[in-house]
């Protein structure tokens, strides 16, 4: 993006909005920032998980313009309230309420734990 602005300097430099220009690009350099994070944390991330035995406390859907299927997990590590887990449709309809999955915490290459579901 620095790069892009230097080597556009001049066409910028007429327009009328120059400022909303940049700062756009300031906007979409810090997206691709934040995503470059939690990409490599994840990627990167060769070290060994804590695993979690986590019941499924319920199921839920969210519809709009497309469905997306969520498993509600009970209590487990730092989460004690839970958490919601995002899964395909064909998971969701091979679990029920009460089923066990192993959840799996990992460190993350830049100190961002973050976890991965399975199903059994």
């Amino acid at each position: 993006m620095l790069v892009w602005s230097a080597a556009s300097r001049a066409a910028v430099a007429g327009e009328k909005y120059a400022f909303a220009i940049y700062c756009g690009l300031l906007l979409a350099a810090g997206v691709y920032s934040y995503t470059a994070v939690v990409f490599t944390n994840c990627a990167s991330d060769h070290q060994k998980a804590t695993t979690f035995q986590v019941e499924i406390s319920g199921k839920h859907t969210s519809s709009g313009k497309y469905s997306s299927y969520y498993l509600e997990l009970s209590p487990w590590g730092s989460y004690t309230d839970g958490s919601d887990y995002k899964i395909s449709s064909t998971t969701y309809r091979s679990v029920k309420t009460g089923d066990l999955v192993s959840v799996y915490l990992y460190p993350g290459k830049w100190g961002i734990p973050w976890y991965d579901v399975f199903t059994h």
